[in-house]
């Protein structure tokens, strides 16, 4: 299933937001689509969380968001993201499909 999320990304750059990368101002977010079955694993974010409540990171975030890192398999390498949401609300968006749906008739 395709879930859309909002995630870090570096500007002008192809590399995803990473932990250990220097605090600039030109990271941003945007909206991307990814396969829920490629998901391998994912966990709570704190780097990000406090980066962004000392203002290393200029994002226009409530500074109590919370984010996630998600590790996706893309053939035979692991590609990391980082995420907005907390993974609690982050595995409700990737479990959404497999809830029972009550039908209306």
């Amino acid at each position: 299933m395709i879930v859309k999320l909002v995630e870090i990304y570096q500007e002008g750059g192809v590399s995803s937001y990473s932990d250990n990368s220097p605090p600039r101002q030109n990271y941003s977010l945007r909206e991307i689509y990814i396969n829920s079955e490629k998901v391998i694993s994912f966990r709570d974010d704190l780097v990000t969380s406090k980066k962004l409540e000392s203002g290393l990171l200029s994002l226009n975030l409530d500074k109590r968001q919370e984010f996630t890192k998600l590790q996706l398999i893309s053939g035979n390498s692991h590609r990391n993201l980082v995420v907005v949401g907390g993974p609690n609300s982050i595995a409700e968006k990737l479990n959404n499909w497999k809830r029972p749906q009550l039908l209306k008739g």
